[in-house]
């Protein structure tokens, strides 16, 4: 059973990984895979036909869950008493309930302990974080990813590990995910709110310069398939105290690309630019950093 809430955003990957390497071991009917959303009451099955059927729990079956348990979801509580109902369903049909957790086993209550067989998929299973902890390391990613503004799940997991022995356990890619200062686009984009940006910039270039050169290159390698614009942009708005981590000759090429675009903006912008294009020069103008607006190559 696979949980596609939205705060579970970050290990849809891993949760698609667990399935292709289950489905490598076990054929045919031995297997079947059912989509808990929280938009409907139960689990679902895709069935061959392209329709939808309720999930019924295999009389003394082996039931995985990939999912939290609802302990990471900010919600009051409604992912936890769904899991707990369902855990009861499984035990009524004698099933062997496991779920596979992106969080540390001691974040689930004594019901759901008792309902299920917890494994953490980060090994040894990390500790359990106070919520000043989990803020603390909330923080401190959103410092690595203020560069970038907008970040995968991916990037988001590339930063985590870049970290080392300061690296923070994986669940707290899902606090992150719904965290007050970011704004979950789709379940592959999320981004900082405008306004947490400048200060999370500026605290950025005040950490130590070989994190701040590992972090770039990671955000480089990250925005390769994307247009070189985008890259572009994050380079022009570094504090100055980062510039230096950035590789030179990026920098040189954002500068000039910066003032291509200034160039054609300046000839004729109903000509020159398309409506896109000048959408696109506006939108980053009215955007660029205070360190961006003082920067004389720019």
């Amino acid at each position: 059973v696979d949980d596609r809430g939205k705060h579970l955003a970050p290990y849809l990957a891993d949760h698609m990984m667990v399935q292709q390497r289950l489905a490598l071991l076990f054929s045919g009917d031995a297997l079947e895979t059912a989509i808990r959303d929280p938009v409907f009451d139960e689990p679902l099955i895709h069935t061959k036909d392209g329709g939808l059927r309720a999930y019924q729990p295999p009389m003394g079956g082996r039931v995985l869950i990939l999912s939290d348990l609802g302990c990471l979801a900010r919600d009051a509580g409604r992912a936890r008493r769904f899991w707990g109902r369902f855990g009861r369903r499984l035990r009524a049909a004698k099933c062997e309930a496991v779920a596979l957790l992106p969080c540390s086993p001691r974040q689930c209550g004594s019901e759901l302990r008792a309902l299920y067989r917890l494994i953490s998929w980060e090994h040894p299973a990390p500790p359990m974080l106070n919520p000043a902890q989990n803020e603390a390391a909330c923080e401190l990613l959103l410092r690595q990813l203020a560069p970038t503004k907008r970040f995968s799940p991916g990037l988001l997991r590339a930063v985590r590990l870049a970290l080392g022995a300061d690296s923070p356990p994986a669940g707290v890619e899902s606090l992150l995910w719904q965290h007050q200062a970011t704004q979950d686009l789709n379940p592959t984009v999320s981004a900082l709110k405008p306004e947490e940006v400048a200060r999370r910039r500026t605290e950025f270039g005040t950490q130590d310069f070989e994190l701040q050169k590992r972090v770039l290159e990671i955000i480089r390698g990250w925005h390769y398939d994307l247009p070189g614009e985008v890259f572009c942009s994050v380079l022009w708005n570094l504090p100055e105290r980062a510039r230096a981590a950035a590789r030179p000759e990026d920098l040189h090429k954002a500068e000039r690309f910066f003032a291509h675009i200034a160039n054609r903006s300046r000839e004729d912008s109903a000509k020159q630019l398309r409506t896109s294009g000048r959408a696109w020069v506006d939108r980053n103008l009215s955007q660029l950093s205070e360190s961006a607006r003082n920067n004389p190559a720019l």
